[in-house]
């Protein structure tokens, strides 16, 4: 479960074209694309930006390994004695080989709240985010998603394919993503 939505890991900033590098479009097009990979709702089984889960459970997990990596911190452990009392277990318990208390053994009962995600993304992550808010932001866009190429001195082409445009850039997202993806 989500408590603290993640951080962003692009900004418009890192975006081309002409905006603002604080623009509101940008950043939901940019939380938007992240939203669909990023942490529980998303499909690469990691977190990208730093956010806060909570993991439970019936019992202990044993071995202690935690959804969504990369693990930051373990912020807190709860859970309920077999008497139906919650009880609060030092962090240092769950890590270290000590035996564990028994639990009253209904779902829920064991909460593991943790810290997960990267200070500083992968750039195949960060890379992955700004194509996808890209392909949302062109299709805001007036001109329809006419796009220009010019090499300067060489030549200029123009298309509309966003068929084309859409396969290309769903592709490369999956090829930038996948080194970093966590199979379940």
């Amino acid at each position: 479960m989500v408590i603290d939505e993640p951080a962003l890991i692009a900004t418009p900033a890192d975006m081309p074209g002409a905006h603002a590098a604080n623009d509101p479009l940008m950043t939901l097009m940019i939380a938007a694309a992240q939203a669909h990979i990023d942490g529980p709702p998303g499909w690469l089984g990691r977190c990208l930006g730093v956010q806060t889960l909570e993991w439970s459970g019936c019992d202990w997990p044993w071995p202690v390994v935690l959804p969504y990596p990369p693990l930051i911190e373990v912020l807190s452990v709860h859970f309920i004695n077999p008497a139906g009392v919650e009880q609060t277990l030092p962090v240092a318990d769950l890590t270290e080989l000590v035996d564990l208390p028994d639990v009253r053994g209904r779902m829920g009962d064991v909460r593991i709240r943790y810290r997960a995600g990267y200070e500083e993304p992968p750039a195949s992550a960060k890379a992955a985010v700004i194509l996808m808010a890209m392909g949302l932001a062109s299709t805001t866009e007036a001109n329809g998603g006419l796009r220009a190429f010019t090499v300067d001195g060489a030549f200029s082409r123009q298309f509309n394919s966003p068929e084309v445009v859409a396969r290309v850039r769903t592709q490369a997202v999956e090829n930038l993503l996948q080194p970093l993806r966590v199979y379940a």
